[in-house]
């Protein structure tokens, strides 16, 4: 694949293999992080990504919308769209000295959302009412 693009070799690093602590070195480094994923999947590294207060650009996928609120705390992108894609990362790139506060709002996203002293209560709690039978209706 690398021999069929045209890229500048000393922007593009491979680390392989990371620590979690080199891993978040990365991303907080990082001056956009194009999160392109099918519809119907987020996964943990979006998440991730914004809790370091990266600069998002994701694909505007259901799944994606339900944590990432264009232009507030990350951007969307029509996933089928490259152009446009490609147009929202030059935007971002071109004005990132203007994005500190979608920055800050990617991090308390995730801090409100997703930190584990919120989560875990709710998760526990959704065992115990698996355990005990006392589901809310489907569709709920």
């Amino acid at each position: 694949m690398l021999g069929e693009l045209e890229f500048d070799e000393n922007r593009l690093h491979f680390t392989g293999l990371l620590p979690y602590s080199d891993y978040v070195k990365v991303l907080q480094a990082s001056t956009v992080q194009a999160y392109l994923t099918v519809p119907f999947v987020l996964s943990w590294s979006l998440i991730e990504s914004l809790s370091c207060g990266a600069l998002v650009v994701a694909s505007d996928t259901a799944p994606v919308r339900e944590v990432i609120t264009d232009s507030e705390n990350g951007f969307l992108a029509d996933f089928f769209d490259h152009e446009a894609f490609a147009d929202r990362i030059a935007h971002v790139l071109d004005n990132r000295d203007q994005l500190a506060d979608v920055r800050k709002n990617a991090r308390q996203t995730v801090m409100r959302q997703y930190a584990l002293k919120n989560l875990l209560p709710k998760h526990i709690r959704l065992i115990q009412d698996v355990a005990s039978g006392n589901l809310p209706p489907a569709g709920a």
